[in-house]
C-alpha cells in the first residue's frame, strides 16, 4: 500500500492531466458526436464486418491531396477497435471511439517521459504534455 501512495504522490500532476484529458474527451461525447464523413463511412464498414462476419485487412482509403487515380489504404485495425467499442456499448454508435480514447490516454505518459528526455527539465515536460493531452487537434482526433 505504501508503495502505491508514494507513487501516486510522485505521478499527482501527471494524474491529474490524465483525469483532465479523460473529462475533454469524453464531455457531452453523445452531444457532440458527428456521424458523416469518414465516421459514418467506417462506422458502416464495421457494422458489415460484424453483420457478414468477414475479415478484412483492407482499411480506409488515405485521403490525398493530388487527384492521383492510385488509391492508397490503411490497415483494417481501427476497423476492429471501433467494432471491439461498439461491443463494449451494446452498439451504440458512440462506442465506437471508446478504444480510441483508452489509446489516447494511454498514450499521455508515454509522451511526458519522451517530453521528459527531449526537454531535460520536469516543468516544460510537463507543459508539453499537457498541451498534448488537451490540444484540441487531439481531442478532435481521438473522438
Amino acid at each position: 500500500m505504501i508503495p502505491m501512495v508514494k507513487l501516486l504522490r510522485q505521478n499527482f500532476i501527471l494524474i491529474s492531466i490524465l483525469l483532465v484529458a479523460l473529462f475533454f474527451y469524453t464531455f457531452r461525447l453523445h452531444q457532440t458526436f458527428i456521424m458523416a464523413g469518414d465516421t459514418a463511412r467506417d462506422l458502416f464498414r464495421v457494422m458489415e464486418i460484424w453483420q457478414n462476419k468477414i475479415i478484412t485487412v483492407v482499411g480506409p482509403p488515405v485521403n490525398t491531396i493530388s487527384n492521383n487515380p492510385i488509391q492508397v489504404f490503411f490497415g483494417s485495425t481501427h476497423y476492429y477497435f471501433g467494432l471491439v467499442g461498439l461491443l463494449i456499448s451494446n452498439f451504440d454508435p458512440v462506442g465506437s471511439v471508446f478504444i480510441n480514447i483508452v489509446l489516447t490516454l494511454v498514450s499521455i505518459p508515454f509522451f511526458f517521459v519522451l517530453s521528459k528526455k527531449i526537454f531535460k527539465k520536469k516543468s516544460l515536460s510537463i507543459l508539453s504534455t499537457f498541451i498534448y493531452a488537451v490540444s484540441p487537434i487531439t481531442i478532435a482526433l481521438t473522438r
